[in-house]
């Protein structure tokens, strides 16, 4: 369901916006193509659909074509990032920033308290991106990724602080 307040528009040739299950089809590309893998388009479709579990924002075009997206999913207080990407025509342009920013916004609303992701070690240039949006490094997986046996790191942010009284999970 697109809405006013979930539309963040960068300049005049991207938006960034909730996707929608029609949106399936080109983050199925877009994540071969930046991710060298992806879901089938059914299962995307059924992700998308799987309202108060599953959270994706796309960044398309003025014609619609999505050249970006960022999915995660969610439960109670915590959530974690499946997957970020973006075409290599729009890096650097501040559409992942806006992504992010779209999707963190909407978590806090949902009252997500942590938001966590894993991410190659040997991917500096996403590990200091995420660091500049506010994640901290809390650990790491050896031997994570079975394509090459890389170690993930894990990153985590805070999204929404207890309230006073609230019933907090214990060592949080």
């Amino acid at each position: 369901q697109r809405s006013a307040s979930m539309t963040n528009r960068f300049d005049s040739t991207v938006t960034i916006r909730r996707a929608v299950s029609s949106d399936a089809r080109g983050i199925r590309v877009i994540g071969q193509r930046c991710l060298g893998m992806s879901w089938s388009e059914k299962t995307l479709a059924a992700d998308l659909d799987n309202i108060g579990r599953s959270l994706y924002f796309v960044a398309v075009t003025f014609d619609q074509s999505v050249i970006g997206f960022v999915s995660c999913w969610y439960v109670l207080d915590e959530a974690e990032i499946i997957d970020l990407a973006v075409v290599s025509e729009y890096r650097r342009q501040g559409v992942a920033f806006g992504m992010m920013a779209a999707l963190r916004a909407e978590l806090q609303k949902l009252h997500v308290r942590f938001l966590r992701l894993e991410v190659r070690e040997t991917n500096r240039i996403a590990r200091l991106f995420y660091q500049r949006i506010g994640f901290d490094e809390m650990g790491y997986r050896s031997d994570y990724y079975p394509d090459t046996r890389e170690a993930a790191m894990l990153m985590e942010q805070v999204l929404n602080e207890p309230d006073a009284g609230a019933n907090t999970p214990p060592g949080r």
